[in-house]
Protein backbone atom coordinates (compact mmCIF):
# COMPACT_ATOMS: atom_id res chain seq x y z
CA UNK A 1 0.00 0.00 0.00
CA UNK A 2 1.36 3.50 -0.95
CA UNK A 3 0.08 6.47 0.41
CA UNK A 4 -0.07 9.51 -1.86
CA UNK A 5 0.35 13.02 -1.26
CA UNK A 6 0.61 15.79 -3.87
CA UNK A 7 3.56 18.11 -2.71
CA UNK A 8 2.74 20.96 -5.38
CA UNK A 9 0.56 23.78 -2.98
CA UNK A 10 1.27 23.90 0.72
CA UNK A 11 -1.16 22.78 3.29
CA UNK A 12 -3.33 24.52 5.46
CA UNK A 13 -2.79 22.85 9.30
CA UNK A 14 -6.27 20.49 8.38
CA UNK A 15 -4.55 19.24 5.76
CA UNK A 16 -1.54 18.54 7.16
CA UNK A 17 -3.24 17.07 9.91
CA UNK A 18 -5.26 14.69 7.71
CA UNK A 19 -2.45 13.57 6.02
CA UNK A 20 -0.03 12.81 8.98
CA UNK A 21 -3.19 10.82 10.51
CA UNK A 22 -3.22 9.13 6.84
CA UNK A 23 0.21 8.32 7.04
CA UNK A 24 -0.31 6.52 10.21
CA UNK A 25 -2.83 4.75 9.73
CA UNK A 26 -1.21 3.45 6.50
CA UNK A 27 1.81 2.24 7.78
CA UNK A 28 0.48 1.13 11.35
CA UNK A 29 3.81 -1.01 11.85
CA UNK A 30 6.00 1.73 11.63
CA UNK A 31 4.62 5.19 12.44
CA UNK A 32 3.08 6.38 15.32
CA UNK A 33 1.53 9.60 15.79
CA UNK A 34 0.68 11.43 18.63
CA UNK A 35 0.50 15.44 19.89
CA UNK A 36 2.96 16.98 21.89
CA UNK A 37 0.58 19.66 22.87
CA UNK A 38 -1.37 22.69 21.85
CA UNK A 39 -1.04 25.71 20.78
CA UNK A 40 -2.36 29.16 21.92
CA UNK A 41 -4.97 28.66 19.41
CA UNK A 42 -5.79 24.48 20.20
CA UNK A 43 -4.03 23.25 17.54
CA UNK A 44 -2.06 20.31 17.99
CA UNK A 45 1.49 20.04 17.88
CA UNK A 46 2.16 16.92 16.25
CA UNK A 47 5.00 14.69 16.09
CA UNK A 48 5.54 11.59 14.27
CA UNK A 49 8.07 8.61 15.54
CA UNK A 50 9.06 6.24 13.01
CA UNK A 51 11.01 3.33 13.41
CA UNK A 52 10.46 -0.72 13.10
CA UNK A 53 9.07 -2.04 16.36
CA UNK A 54 9.94 -5.17 15.55
CA UNK A 55 13.80 -4.56 15.74
CA UNK A 56 13.22 -2.74 19.46
CA UNK A 57 11.71 0.23 20.72
CA UNK A 58 12.18 3.94 19.58
CA UNK A 59 13.34 4.70 22.63
CA UNK A 60 15.92 2.09 22.53
CA UNK A 61 17.77 2.99 19.45
CA UNK A 62 19.71 6.17 18.56
CA UNK A 63 17.17 8.54 17.32
CA UNK A 64 17.26 11.72 14.76
CA UNK A 65 14.93 14.27 15.65
CA UNK A 66 13.78 16.74 12.77
CA UNK A 67 11.85 20.25 13.38
CA UNK A 68 10.34 22.38 11.08
CA UNK A 69 8.11 25.51 11.12
CA UNK A 70 8.78 27.08 14.05
CA UNK A 71 8.50 30.61 12.16
CA UNK A 72 5.25 31.13 10.37
CA UNK A 73 6.28 32.39 7.00
CA UNK A 74 8.86 29.32 6.82
CA UNK A 75 6.03 27.11 4.81
CA UNK A 76 8.45 25.23 2.86
CA UNK A 77 9.93 23.75 5.80
CA UNK A 78 6.71 21.72 6.56
CA UNK A 79 6.51 20.31 3.17
CA UNK A 80 10.51 19.13 3.46
CA UNK A 81 9.35 17.69 7.20
CA UNK A 82 6.42 15.54 5.71
CA UNK A 83 7.85 14.45 2.44
CA UNK A 84 10.73 13.09 4.87
CA UNK A 85 7.94 10.78 6.48
CA UNK A 86 6.08 10.27 3.44
CA UNK A 87 10.05 8.97 1.69
CA UNK A 88 10.86 6.99 4.80
CA UNK A 89 7.26 5.06 5.05
CA UNK A 90 6.83 4.26 1.67
CA UNK A 91 10.54 3.47 0.72
CA UNK A 92 10.60 0.95 3.29
CA UNK A 93 11.16 -2.73 2.16
CA UNK A 94 11.89 -1.17 -1.33
CA UNK A 95 15.13 0.79 -0.55
CA UNK A 96 17.78 -0.68 1.02
CA UNK A 97 18.98 2.34 2.81
CA UNK A 98 15.58 3.11 3.96
CA UNK A 99 14.76 -0.09 5.60
CA UNK A 100 17.99 -0.49 7.36
CA UNK A 101 17.41 2.81 9.03
CA UNK A 102 14.16 2.45 10.04
CA UNK A 103 15.38 -0.96 11.66
CA UNK A 104 18.21 0.49 13.61
CA UNK A 105 17.58 3.51 14.32
CA UNK A 106 14.06 6.12 15.03
CA UNK A 107 13.42 9.05 13.86
CA UNK A 108 11.01 11.46 15.52
CA UNK A 109 9.75 14.54 12.82
CA UNK A 110 7.84 17.63 13.90
CA UNK A 111 6.67 18.84 10.55
CA UNK A 112 5.37 22.03 12.15
CA UNK A 113 6.03 23.37 15.61
CA UNK A 114 4.18 26.21 14.88
CA UNK A 115 0.02 25.57 13.65
CA UNK A 116 -0.91 28.82 14.88
CA UNK A 117 1.71 30.90 12.82
CA UNK A 118 1.41 28.97 9.75
CA UNK A 119 -1.89 29.14 9.77
CA UNK A 120 -1.86 33.29 9.90
CA UNK A 121 0.85 32.95 7.40
CA UNK A 122 -1.15 31.25 5.05
CA UNK A 123 -4.82 32.55 5.00
CA UNK A 124 -3.90 36.42 5.81
CA UNK A 125 -1.14 37.67 3.61
CA UNK A 126 0.62 39.02 6.94
CA UNK A 127 4.34 38.99 7.16
CA UNK A 128 4.28 36.97 10.22
CA UNK A 129 7.33 35.12 12.50
CA UNK A 130 5.90 34.39 15.78
CA UNK A 131 2.93 32.33 16.95
CA UNK A 132 -0.70 32.89 18.01
CA UNK A 133 -0.04 34.83 20.77
CA UNK A 134 -1.19 37.61 19.09
CA UNK A 135 -3.27 37.90 16.01
CA UNK A 136 -3.15 40.31 12.82
CA UNK A 137 -4.11 43.84 14.21
CA UNK A 138 -3.52 42.85 17.77
CA UNK A 139 0.53 43.20 17.57
CA UNK A 140 0.74 46.40 16.91
CA UNK A 141 -1.18 49.20 19.17
CA UNK A 142 0.40 52.62 17.36
CA UNK A 143 2.31 54.01 14.35
CA UNK A 144 2.14 51.81 10.84
CA UNK A 145 0.39 48.81 10.73
CA UNK A 146 0.63 46.17 8.27
CA UNK A 147 -2.43 45.75 6.40
CA UNK A 148 -4.47 44.59 2.91
CA UNK A 149 -5.30 47.84 2.57
CA UNK A 150 -6.29 47.12 -1.30
CA UNK A 151 -8.06 43.84 -0.58
CA UNK A 152 -5.55 41.82 -2.77
CA UNK A 153 -5.07 39.68 -0.16
CA UNK A 154 -1.47 40.42 -0.34
CA UNK A 155 0.56 42.75 2.01
CA UNK A 156 3.40 44.10 0.16
CA UNK A 157 5.22 47.67 0.01
CA UNK A 158 4.16 50.96 -0.78
CA UNK A 159 6.38 53.63 -1.99
CA UNK A 160 5.36 57.41 -0.62
CA UNK A 161 7.25 60.48 -2.64
CA UNK A 162 9.74 62.04 -0.54
CA UNK A 163 12.18 64.14 -1.74
CA UNK A 164 14.55 62.83 1.01
CA UNK A 165 13.64 59.13 0.54
CA UNK A 166 16.80 56.50 -0.57
CA UNK A 167 14.61 54.64 -3.14
CA UNK A 168 13.54 55.42 -6.52
CA UNK A 169 11.83 53.72 -9.43
CA UNK A 170 14.30 51.35 -11.50
CA UNK A 171 14.54 52.63 -15.26
CA UNK A 172 14.17 48.95 -15.82
CA UNK A 173 11.31 48.46 -14.35
CA UNK A 174 8.80 50.79 -13.32
CA UNK A 175 7.71 47.96 -10.67
CA UNK A 176 10.78 48.27 -9.22
CA UNK A 177 13.32 50.17 -6.50
CA UNK A 178 16.86 50.88 -6.65
CA UNK A 179 18.89 52.99 -4.47
CA UNK A 180 19.51 56.19 -5.03
CA UNK A 181 23.27 56.94 -5.89
CA UNK A 182 25.06 58.77 -3.19
CA UNK A 183 24.92 62.43 -3.96
CA UNK A 184 22.52 61.96 -6.44
CA UNK A 185 19.58 65.03 -6.80
CA UNK A 186 16.93 66.04 -9.10
CA UNK A 187 14.86 62.91 -9.19
CA UNK A 188 11.56 61.76 -7.90
CA UNK A 189 12.38 59.77 -4.79
CA UNK A 190 10.96 57.74 -2.39
CA UNK A 191 10.43 55.91 1.24
CA UNK A 192 9.35 52.53 1.20
CA UNK A 193 6.82 50.96 3.77
CA UNK A 194 4.99 47.91 4.21
CA UNK A 195 1.46 47.86 3.24
CA UNK A 196 -0.90 49.32 5.72
CA UNK A 197 -2.44 52.33 7.62
CA UNK A 198 -1.78 54.63 10.64
CA UNK A 199 -3.41 53.85 14.17
CA UNK A 200 -3.41 56.35 16.79
CA UNK A 201 -2.77 59.76 16.33
CA UNK A 202 -0.13 61.15 13.86
CA UNK A 203 1.08 64.52 13.36
CA UNK A 204 1.39 64.26 9.64
CA UNK A 205 5.35 64.50 9.09
CA UNK A 206 6.15 61.67 11.52
CA UNK A 207 5.62 58.13 10.63
CA UNK A 208 6.58 55.63 13.68
CA UNK A 209 6.65 51.81 12.94
CA UNK A 210 6.39 49.88 15.55
CA UNK A 211 7.74 46.44 16.24
CA UNK A 212 5.25 43.61 16.18
CA UNK A 213 4.63 41.60 19.39
CA UNK A 214 4.49 38.48 17.33
CA UNK A 215 7.04 37.53 18.54
CA UNK A 216 10.21 34.92 17.59
CA UNK A 217 10.07 31.02 19.48
CA UNK A 218 13.07 30.32 17.68
CA UNK A 219 14.56 32.56 20.72
CA UNK A 220 12.21 31.55 23.36
CA UNK A 221 14.82 27.98 24.71
CA UNK A 222 16.40 28.03 27.55
CA UNK A 223 19.74 27.95 26.03
CA UNK A 224 21.56 31.39 25.91
CA UNK A 225 17.80 32.88 26.90
CA UNK A 226 18.30 36.85 26.68
CA UNK A 227 15.08 38.86 27.64
CA UNK A 228 12.96 40.29 24.90
CA UNK A 229 13.97 43.77 25.91
CA UNK A 230 17.33 42.98 24.55
CA UNK A 231 16.43 40.43 21.95
CA UNK A 232 13.43 40.65 19.98
CA UNK A 233 10.46 38.10 20.04
CA UNK A 234 12.40 35.94 23.19
CA UNK A 235 9.67 36.38 25.15
CA UNK A 236 8.73 36.93 28.43
CA UNK A 237 10.94 33.62 30.64
CA UNK A 238 12.37 30.92 28.81
CA UNK A 239 9.79 28.81 27.47
CA UNK A 240 6.77 31.14 27.66
CA UNK A 241 5.09 30.04 24.76
CA UNK A 242 3.47 26.28 24.80
CA UNK A 243 4.76 25.16 21.34
CA UNK A 244 8.47 25.74 22.64
CA UNK A 245 7.59 24.33 26.28
CA UNK A 246 6.21 21.07 24.48
CA UNK A 247 9.45 20.69 22.27
CA UNK A 248 11.29 20.70 24.57
CA UNK A 249 9.92 18.62 27.25
CA UNK A 250 10.03 16.40 23.98
CA UNK A 251 13.84 16.49 23.84
CA UNK A 252 14.60 16.32 27.35
CA UNK A 253 12.40 13.10 27.37
CA UNK A 254 14.63 11.65 24.58
CA UNK A 255 18.12 11.34 25.62
CA UNK A 256 17.95 8.40 22.80
CA UNK A 257 18.20 11.62 20.42
CA UNK A 258 21.84 11.61 18.60
CA UNK A 259 21.22 14.16 15.85
CA UNK A 260 19.52 16.40 15.20
CA UNK A 261 18.18 18.81 12.44
CA UNK A 262 16.19 22.18 12.39
CA UNK A 263 14.29 23.33 9.17
CA UNK A 264 14.63 27.02 7.93
CA UNK A 265 14.23 29.18 4.89
CA UNK A 266 15.64 32.18 5.90
CA UNK A 267 19.74 33.01 5.82
CA UNK A 268 20.73 30.58 3.49
CA UNK A 269 22.98 29.13 5.78
CA UNK A 270 23.98 26.26 7.79
CA UNK A 271 23.88 26.81 11.54
CA UNK A 272 25.89 25.09 14.45
CA UNK A 273 25.96 24.49 17.97
CA UNK A 274 26.37 26.50 19.82
CA UNK A 275 25.95 29.42 17.30
CA UNK A 276 28.27 31.98 20.17
CA UNK A 277 31.26 30.18 20.01
CA UNK A 278 33.33 30.11 16.87
CA UNK A 279 34.69 26.85 15.50
CA UNK A 280 38.03 26.67 16.56
CA UNK A 281 36.50 26.60 20.47
CA UNK A 282 34.47 23.58 19.37
CA UNK A 283 36.29 20.04 20.60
Amino acid sequence: MTYAIDFSEYFLYDQLTAHLHGLATAYPQLAELTSLGQSWRGRDVWQMTLTNPKSGPHHEKPAFYIDAHIHAEEVATSHTALYTIWYLLTNYGANDEVTWLLDNTTFYILPRMNPDGAEISLTTGHHWCGNGRYLPGDEQTAGLCQQDINGDGLIVQMRVPDPSGEWKISPDDPRLMVLREPGEVGGTYYRLYREGAIKGEWDGVTIEIEKPRDGNMNRNFPAGWISGERQYGAGDYPMSEPEAMATTRFILDHPNITGMQCYHTHGGLHLRPSLVAPDNTIP
